[in-house]
């Protein structure tokens, strides 16, 4: 297949594309570019792919060759096509096909998607048909508050993609991650890794990394730093108790790792949170 890519689109048809990279937008998960496209008539793409992509169909069906594979798109698919895969993409024989088609950053770290070409059903794909028809509105709008409900609406979009493909999961383990978590905030002292995380779930690590990210909206590790900052910060407010010990009980090698992670995370040192959200005060004096 030609690295020139191939688009052919019949009157019928209407396609809006939305740029992701600059203006009000910019706030997705990796997003270049978001597409959807109402199709009624004749339609082809044809490329290489330097970036990932996920067509998501809404209604109607569609025809993809990726990889040498064909197959029929139906509503409620998401087809995960990798970077560097060749593609092809069409209408059957002129039928309806709606769909929604969103190229994504080189590594897609917030959705770590799968290398392979894969397709997943997903009936619940239907909630994004409002959101499309919305941000086309806004964006033909650009009145005084269109750049906020853009702003907005891409926000919204990431999260309802991250629920979308929360699902891809196999059965129980999302609900397994939710006792892995527990197990985590009950020894935060651990030194937890990747590895011991993907082996108490039964999964790999880099369904590890899909499922927190879609879950989480962060990576493994990035999450058990937040659950370890979130208890320090609980107890600077509410015990006295001196650095050293806090660093000790949440896993930290020395009280500088520990301050360090807490400052980059919160924004203050241990010392300056602990001045200003102190809910016990000063120590009292002993009595004379």
């Amino acid at each position: 297949m030609s690295h020139c890519p191939i688009i052919e689109l019949s009157a019928e048809s209407q396609q809006h594309i939305f740029d992701c990279r600059t203006g009000s937008l910019a706030e997705g998960f990796g997003l270049q570019v978001v597409g959807y496209a109402q199709l009624a008539g004749h339609y082809r793409v044809a490329q290489q792919l330097a970036f990932p992509l996920l067509e998501i169909t809404l209604s109607g069906e569609g025809w993809s060759q990726v990889a040498g594979r064909v197959q029929r798109l139906r509503g409620g698919d998401i087809l995960c096509v990798p970077a560097g895969a060749s593609y092809e993409l069409r209408t059957l024989e002129g039928e309806p096909w709606e769909k929604v088609f969103l190229l994504l950053d080189q590594d897609s770290r917030e959705l770590n998607l799968p290398r392979e070409v894969t397709r997943y059903s997903r009936p619940e794909v239907v909630s994004l048909r409002p959101l499309m028809q919305q941000l086309q509105a806004e964006q033909n709008r650009r009145d005084l508050l269109s750049g906020q409900a853009l702003s907005a609406l891409s926000q919204l979009l990431s999260l309802q993609l991250r629920r979308l493909l929360s699902d891809m999961a196999p059965s129980g383990l999302t609900s397994r991650l939710q006792q892995v978590i527990q197990q985590v905030q009950q020894n935060l002292a651990y030194p937890w890794s990747t590895e011991e995380l993907a082996r108490r779930l039964g999964c790999s690590r880099a369904q590890l990394h899909r499922l927190f990210s879609a879950q989480l909206g962060r990576s493994p590790m990035q999450h058990i730093e937040w659950l370890r900052l979130q208890r320090a910060s609980h107890w600077l407010q509410t015990t006295p108790w001196p650095l050293k010990l806090i660093a000790d009980r949440l896993g930290y090698e020395n009280p500088y790792h520990f301050s360090t992670a807490f400052k980059r995370r919160m924004g203050l040192s241990p010392t300056h949170y602990r001045e200003r959200h102190s809910l016990v005060g000063p120590p009292r004096p002993l009595a004379g």
